[in-house]
């Protein structure tokens, strides 16, 4: 995925948590489930992502009977920026999840101490609806580019 991407940011000042489905802190036991996301979304939106099941900065939004339907977590950038990502399973975007499981890791980072950074490519609205009703303020854009090996 290339092209231009939104640079938003947000700290305790202008972020909004949600009220959307709750999101919770995934552990070493949600292997299963964090594995079955990975299976259901296409790896070009999962790979360049570069999840990983980190307990301290892996969040997931659960339906009813348990299924991960959304996770996101943060890389820590220069000691003190919290760098976020999120991916939703393709069957259930647009309903709340990726905003839960964002608003929830955002929380954690927040109370660590750490400034929100979300960067998404400027094509991906769903995303960018995320950001903004969470309250992240857009700063700038970048260039997003992924390179294949040589």
């Amino acid at each position: 995925m290339t092209g231009p991407a939104h640079l938003y940011y947000a700290d305790r000042t202008c972020f909004r948590s949600t009220s959307a489905p709750p999101a919770r802190r995934l552990t070493p036991l949600d292997e299963a489930a964090f594995r079955s996301l990975q299976a259901a979304c296409p790896r070009g939106e999962w790979e360049p992502k570069e999840f990983a099941l980190e307990p301290d900065h892996t969040h997931g939004a659960f339906d009813p009977v348990g299924e991960l339907l959304a996770v996101a977590n943060f890389r820590v950038w220069g000691e003190r920026i919290a760098h976020l990502s999120v991916i939703t399973r393709p069957d259930a975007r647009g309903k709340g999840h990726g905003t839960s499981a964002v608003a929830s890791v955002a929380l954690h980072a927040l109370r660590s101490g750490y400034l929100l950074q979300y960067r998404v490519l400027a094509s991906n609205a769903p995303s960018i609806r995320i950001a903004r009703k969470l309250g992240f303020q857009y700063y700038g854009w970048s260039m997003a580019a992924r390179f294949g090996a040589a």
